[in-house]
């Protein structure tokens, strides 16, 4: 049995580096026989390719190693990629460029690289957009998949969420009996403060004597002023002698 049967986490893994001033996409692929690392240079369109057959595998982790040791071996490798956790060694001088795997690790891994020519390099574009294309039927021909569908918000935890009562719009009833409440109010106001007026104290300086006004003309009423003063007339009785002569 091939080696690389165990290193099914390692295939069709993408990747993007970015160092100084470039940027950098790394592909990952496993088959029977190895595993294959693709680098691409996305301002110039530029390819290199590294390889680990079998025989690199066995330098590494010695002949004869357990499923469980390879697998273990793959889970690390795989973490590096995923982490983003590369660097491209001699890019500058591009001699001997590799790809390294946890450089800041006791012990890195380091995938020497080749550059393509333009034609491997045009083909291998061309097949990579192909199992994009590919993908993209299962999502109705489009190139990203769609958030909502894919990306599910996990539900709030219920003893940390607060529960919140909206606010119940007042109705005509409410209204009516909240208007019935108030009116009574302002109507007693008016008398509320009458009474708080006359409870108050009176100052001693604030008090207006009232000095009586003169009589009113003569001839009028004292009881009544609308009404004139009847003048008494004494009766008079006739004489004897004024009664003859009428």
């Amino acid at each position: 049995m091939s080696p690389f049967t165990n290193f099914s986490c390692l295939d069709e893994l993408i990747q993007v580096v970015y160092q100084d001033v470039n940027r950098f996409v790394v592909l990952s692929n496993v088959s029977s026989t190895e595993w294959t690392i693709h680098l691409g240079l996305t301002s110039e369109g530029r390819w290199w390719r590294g390889r680990w057959q079998e025989a690199d595998l066995t330098k590494l982790v010695g002949s004869n190693p357990s499923d469980f040791l390879l697998e273990a071996f793959a889970e690390k490798l795989t973490d590096s990629i995923l982490k983003g956790d590369l660097y491209i060694t001699n890019f500058d001088t591009e001699k001997d460029i590799s790809l390294t795997l946890a450089p800041a690790s006791k012990k890195p891994m380091n995938i020497a690289l080749e550059a393509m020519d333009s034609e491997e390099s045009a083909i291998y574009t061309c097949r990579v957009l192909l199992d994009v294309a590919l993908q993209a039927q299962k999502r109705k021909c489009h190139l990203h998949p769609d958030g909502v569908d894919f990306i599910s918000a996990p539900p709030p935890d219920p003893s940390s969420s607060t529960v919140r009562t909206p606010k119940s719009t007042p109705g005509p009833a409410t209204s009516r009996k909240e208007k019935e409440v108030s009116e009574p109010e302002t109507k007693a106001g008016p008398s509320n403060g009458k009474k708080r007026k006359e409870a108050e104290p009176v100052k001693p300086g604030s008090m207006t004597v009232l000095s009586p006004g003169p009589f009113g003309p003569k001839g009028v009423s004292l009881a009544n002023p609308i009404r004139r003063v009847r003048r008494y007339i004494p009766p008079r009785y006739l004489d004897e002698d004024e009664e003859d002569s009428d």
